[in-house]
């Protein structure tokens, strides 16, 4: 269909007389040269006529040149009427297009050499044009035109607000029980510390703030944390329905660097940083003009945004395979990590529990399909090939939904997938679309090349160049933490100035695998003989209940509890005598974290940590009774008895058990 009309559009211009503009005739029966047409014709638009060449008995629409010639390669008459053939033809074709200046016709002319590279390489195409027309419809797809970004970029929005939405709300819902006025770590004390560190080193308010970059300077407490989370929620709904898209992200990028500069231990995570990256990288696609702006189909996507965002999936994706190997983890190394994987990740589902038991051929397996989409599929994005960048959308896609559907990551997943919509366009996204309903969605294949003014482009570009230079440089400040060589200087102080704004960071997910479970129970007595066990809301404990998901909600305190049992003694975890300290104050604001109070007509007096090594239970004891997990005590508590004295937490005067 593509062709038949490129064949009625180009016969028509052919028949124009008298037309100033440039003529080129190609081979109309090589089906290699038809497929390129309708793409060059999007490049340059009415600036060029195109006429095909049906053979020697058909009107020839060039006459000074004979039929054999015009078949064995393209000719281009040129406005001051001369003609050139084959790889001058293309080079001079370019000069007519809206993509930019002509490189190319530039390189063939002036470059010694470069004209004998560009015919030589031309011939060889065109000796074998049946088979490179095979590899282009393989490797590219039938239509070469470029499809524009809009329905690509509108997702994207549309679901980095859902994710945005998503961690505020989960945080909100947390927020004063972790870092609130009578939390586990207050902000305020926090902020209060970095006061007291800045005066002893010297530095600057303007320093200060350099280096916690967060509104709570304005008001630390719980009330004033509690309206960034107000405001960043509002903002993150207006990026997802689309009302004043560029307001709201820029309301949830400060609101959330603001509670994450301050969220301490709680928010340390990859994601809280790849969501902050991934609002800067959004600020070059979003429609900054209109309320309401749809599609913004008339305002083209940047393309520094768009590879911004692409450069952020391959870093993403790569560096969670490189640490893996970088690590020299032996357990990635013989590809047993997935023996582990299941069942000690910090909060397992259900869905774990039957993957760990599936026969051992198939985790091998699911690790050598990861390393591909990690190591391998990632470069497909910067191959310039559309079919192999959609494999590598399609790979990462297929990667979170086997990490979110036998693991609980918070809004990770979600985050990941949203990013990975960009490294397609509207070409694949509308064949998505049913049939039906397509129509409403225009198609960008049709649409003419067109690049902004550089007075518009420019700076753009040069804002976009500088973010991905900070992006580099964290990466090769990543990579060279683990040698034995310091990182280039100049890298080291980009990476080291930008860090509290997260910008961009490195990544590297599952570095080192577990490869065992230590769990804390904890307890609470009020005479100190019987003790009455607290239950969080998703970390595991009982051994017959299955564990569940939790879906975008990120768990933080269950999260921490799981790395702090890793650490194997309180005294190694700053936060957990603390924690111990306001559940005995009974403070509600912590003790809502929990999924139930075990005391709700008084604190205990009492709390004490236990220790216990869990396993899976074998397949039969699920079958037969039901049992998700096996354990074993260790042989020293997580943290001694402790009680409160004049306010004070102590070790509590207990008899040995």
């Amino acid at each position: 269909r593509v062709a038949a009309v490129t064949r009625r559009l180009v016969t028509d211009d052919a028949d124009l007389t008298g037309d100033p503009r440039p003529l080129l005739v190609y081979d109309g029966r090589c089906g290699f040269c038809r497929r390129w047409i309708p793409r060059w014709r999007q490049l340059t638009g009415d600036r060029v006529r195109y006429a095909p060449f049906l053979g020697a008995d058909a009107p020839n629409p060039l006459p000074e040149v004979a039929p054999a010639a015009l078949e064995g390669s393209v000719h281009l008459r040129l406005p001051d009427g001369r003609v050139v053939a084959g790889a001058a033809a293309v080079a001079e074709l370019g000069a007519f297009t809206a993509s930019g200046p002509p490189v190319f016709r530039w390189v063939y002319r002036h470059v010694p050499g470069a004209a004998a590279v560009a015919e030589l390489g031309y011939r060889a195409v065109s000796a074998v044009r049946p088979v490179a027309n095979a590899l282009t419809a393989a490797l590219v797809g039938p239509d070469l035109r470029r499809p524009r970004q809009t329905l690509a970029r509108w997702l994207f929005l549309r679901a980095l607000g859902l994710t945005a939405l998503c961690a505020f709300v989960s945080w909100w819902t947390q927020c004063d029980g972790l870092i609130g006025t009578h939390g586990i770590e207050p902000a305020r004390d926090y902020l209060v510390g970095a006061v007291e560190v800045a005066a002893k080193r010297g530095w600057s308010d303007l320093e200060l703030f350099h280096q916690l970059p967060t509104l709570a300077w304005l008001g630390p407490d719980s009330g004033a944390l509690n309206a960034l989370c107000a405001v960043g929620t509002a903002g993150s709904a207006l990026l997802l329905l689309n009302v004043l898209p560029g307001v709201g992200l820029a309301l949830a990028w400060v609101c959330y660097l603001s509670l994450v500069s301050v969220g301490q231990t709680f928010m340390g995570y990859q994601w809280d940083a790849l969501l902050l990256e991934s609002l800067v990288a959004a600020a070059f696609l979003v429609p900054w003009r209109g309320v309401r702006p749809g599609l913004a189909g008339d305002r083209a996507p940047s393309w520094a945004g768009v590879w911004l965002v692409r450069l952020l999936v391959l870093k993403l994706m790569f560096m969670s395979g490189w640490v893996k190997l970088a690590s020299h983890d032996p357990v990635w190394a013989d590809m047993s990590a997935l023996d582990y994987h299941y069942w000690t990740q910090p909060l397992p589902t259900f869905t774990a529990f039957w993957a760990h038991h599936a026969p051992a051929w198939t985790r091998e397996l699911a690790i050598r399909l990861m390393f591909a989409v990690e190591l391998v599929l990632p470069w497909f994005i910067v191959s310039g090939l559309r079919r192999p960048r959609y494999l590598a959308g399609a790979g990462a896609l297929a990667l979170m939904l086997a990490i979110g559907s036998t693991g609980n990551y918070g809004y990770f997943n979600l985050l990941a997938a949203t990013l990975a919509i960009m490294v397609f366009d509207d070409g694949a996204l509308r064949a998505l679309v049913p049939r039906r309903w397509r129509g409403r969605v225009p198609d960008t294949h049709l649409l003419p090349y067109a690049r902004p003014p550089l007075a518009r482009r420019a700076p753009v570009a040069l804002l976009a160049g500088l973010v991905a230079f900070v992006s580099a440089s964290a990466v090769v400040v990543a990579t060279h933490r683990r040698g034995d060589e310091p990182p280039p200087e100049l890298f080291a102080d980009v990476a080291r100035f930008m860090a509290p704004f997260h910008v961009a960071g490195s990544y590297g997910l599952f570095a080192t695998m577990t490869t065992d479970r230590p769990e804390i129970t904890l307890e609470g007595s009020r005479d100190g003989v019987t003790w009455r066990p607290y239950r969080f809301a998703w970390k595991m404990e009982a051994l017959d209940e299955a564990p569940g998901f939790t879906g975008p909600h990120m768990p933080r305190l269950d999260w921490q509890m799981w790395f702090a049992a890793l650490r194997g003694d309180c005294r190694r975890t700053r936060w957990y005598l603390p924690f111990l300290q306001r559940l005995l104050e009974g403070e509600p604001a912590v003790v809502g974290l929990l999924a139930e109070d075990p005391f709700p007509d008084g604190p205990p007096r009492y709390l004490r940590s236990r220790l216990w090594h869990y396993e899976p239970a074998p397949a039969d004891a699920w079958h037969e009774r039901g049992q998700w997990w096996q354990r074993e005590a260790a042989e020293q508590d997580f943290c001694p008895t402790v009680t409160l004295e004049r306010g004070d937490l102590v070790p509590a005067n207990l008899p040995a058990r």
